[in-house]
């Protein structure tokens, strides 16, 4: 086969591999196990638009099709990758994103001979990168956060600190929901909020698939969303 006709042929299989719901195959098509330990690795950007995803190597693969959608499963995108990570860029870090992968065995002739299930889930969770406050009480030094919403999230959990670097100390949990996304803090660590101090939040976007919550990593260790002052 010509070096032209093949890279038609590639094209037109990696065509139909990203964009057909249903692809037909061979009936020899089958007998790759499902790729196993699909997790998420690591934030790429602190904005939340890029990660890396990985999972275990699956005996007899050659390439890998990663599946990503919004949480559910809505507006689905597919790459193919022979490596048992993907680094994905150009997330939006609005939505919390749900990744799949399945596992392709393609013989030297371009031909799909064997195919897997879906990995299990995992899911990439952005945190708000908009907060503002603004003082509700001067006399009680009550101040009421707000932040952009994370679409497919079941509510938030606030953290305050005064030094990002060293401890965070939880705050208050919002209603379950992806919409409660405003907050009136009263109190830092028990007692009320201080004039002339400088604090830092922390909005964590909660994710609850089934009945658990799903773990939900930030960039890096001092990563604050917003700070306020009250003079």
């Amino acid at each position: 086969m010509s070096k032209t006709l093949r890279r038609l042929a590639t094209a037109m299989l990696i065509a139909a591999l990203l964009f057909s719901t249903v692809f037909i195959m061979p009936a020899e098509a089958a007998g790759l196990k499902a790729p196993t330990g699909c997790r998420f690795t690591k934030w790429l950007k602190s904005d939340f638009t890029a990660c890396q995803v990985s999972w275990n190597k699956v005996s007899g693969a050659n390439i890998y099709q990663v599946e990503l959608a919004y949480k559910s499963g809505k507006n689905a995108k597919y790459a193919l990758t022979k490596n048992t990570y993907s680094k994905i860029d150009g997330l939006s870090n609005q939505h919390i994103h749900r990744v799949r992968v399945r596992a392709y065995y393609i013989d030297s002739n371009l031909k799909l001979r064997k195919v897997s299930g879906y990995s299990k889930a995992a899911y990439i969770v952005p945190l708000p990168t908009k907060a503002s406050a603004s003082l509700v009480s001067r006399t009680k030094t009550e101040v009421r956060l707000k932040w952009n919403i994370i679409y497919g999230s079941n509510g938030y959990n606030l953290f305050l600190t005064t030094n990002p670097s060293v401890k965070w100390y939880w705050n208050k949990a919002t209603a379950k929901t992806a919409t409660a996304s405003s907050i009136v803090i009263k109190k830092y660590k028990g007692k009320a909020l201080k004039k002339y101090v400088n604090y830092y939040t922390r909005i964590m976007t909660r994710n609850k698939v089934g009945s658990s919550f799903i773990n939900v990593p930030i960039p890096y260790s001092g990563f604050w969303t917003s700070r306020f002052y009250i003079y």
